[in-house]
């Protein structure tokens, strides 16, 4: 019995390590299994990039997540820092501000439009650490209580269109839904994006989403999320794992950031 529990035992643990391997290999290269709707709410380690985003909560509770309190206080207190000098955390420090700094994402969509009418918006970003970055579309700009687009009454009617940093428009996200199923989804990933800090320059894409407007008249909200990592633009905050290129605060660290659009107002009529 003893021997079987051993067994067990051993077993539970190759899954939770070959689970963390999967999750160290996707998550910092973007959520590569979540080929479908999504939320901000479910990236739990970014930290955001305003206090606005959590405005239910109490100003301390809201403090909590922001990038000085959730990202910059583990550069100067955990230990997957431990091995960088003081000046080497402030040189991280400082490059991941820049990152930041250079960070933005804008919605454009119409004002008005009829009951039932097809349209396009498109979501412009730019920054971000790469490889990759999300982009979602949703209601409001609220990090723990936005919905899909789709839960307004919205229709997604096809896979969005997803333009790289080269202008190029990218298949690869949209072949990634399973055996052919819908892939009119609010959430994209997008490949190839970089960043250059030493001569300050900064990948832009584009995901357009094409809608179909509530049946019924009134007014609507939608934004769009923006989510990136920070640490790999420096050296300092990169390191290699299993042959590929990880955060320097490891798979749970709090690099990642959200940000919104401004929240775009839609009138049904």
């Amino acid at each position: 019995m003893k021997r079987t529990m051993r067994l067990s035992l051993m077993g539970l643990l190759g899954w939770f390590f070959a689970g963390s391997v999967s999750l160290t290999h996707a998550y910092p290269n973007g959520p590569l299994w979540y080929v479908t709707d999504i939320g901000p709410y479910c990236a739990g380690c970014h930290a955001s990039t305003s206090t606005k985003q959590i405005p239910e909560h109490p100003k301390e509770f809201a403090e909590q997540w922001t990038i000085e309190k959730k990202h910059f206080a583990d550069i100067q207190k955990a230990q997957a820092y431990q091995d960088l000098s003081p000046d080497q955390k402030d040189q991280l420090i400082a490059a991941i501000k820049e990152v930041d700094a250079h960070a933005a994402i804008t919605l454009d969509a119409p004002s008005s439009v009829k009951a039932g009418q097809q349209f396009a918006v498109t979501v412009t970003t730019q920054g971000g650490a790469g490889p990759v970055i999300g982009v979602a579309l949703v209601d409001n700009d609220l990090r723990f209580q936005s919905r899909p687009i789709a839960s307004t009454g919205f229709l997604i009617k096809a896979p969005p269109k997803i333009f790289g940093p080269d202008g190029k428009q990218q298949k690869k996200w949209n072949e990634m839904r399973y055996n052919k199923l819908d892939g009119n989804i609010n959430f994209a990933i997008v490949f190839g994006v970089g960043a250059d800090l030493k001569n300050k320059t900064f990948d832009s894409t584009k995901v357009q989403w094409t809608l179909r407007a509530p049946v019924d008249p009134g007014t609507y909200t939608m934004a769009a999320v923006f989510f990136y990592g920070t640490e790999k633009a420096s050296p300092l905050g990169t390191v290699e794992q299993l042959g590929r290129k990880m955060p320097k605060g490891g798979f749970l660290a709090h690099s990642g950031r959200i940000m919104f659009s401004k929240v775009h107002t839609i009138t049904v009529r």
